[in-house]
């Protein structure tokens, strides 16, 4: 059943909303726990536009539906 799935996030809203440098900090703590939680075996691809993409293969169904939990959507290549 192998089908790959993939997580993308845009690195240049990491800071959005934030004003002072406490407020920076806290954006990249968050962001470390987001990171934490991605899955140790998911590739990782920067494009130019912005956007890291992880990517991951489902080898069956309780993969995917792990995958998925965790964020991750379907590619349509």
């Amino acid at each position: 059943m192998a089908e790959k799935l993939e997580l993308i996030v845009r690195g240049k809203w990491i800071f959005d909303g934030c004003s002072n440098k406490a407020e920076m900090l806290e954006a990249l703590n968050h962001q470390k726990e987001f990171i934490k939680d991605i899955p140790d075996e998911a590739t990782i691809t920067h494009n130019e536009d912005d956007y890291i993409i992880f990517e991951v293969e489902a080898k069956d169904k309780d993969d995917f539906k792990y995958y998925k939990k965790k964020g991750f959507v379907r590619t349509y290549e």
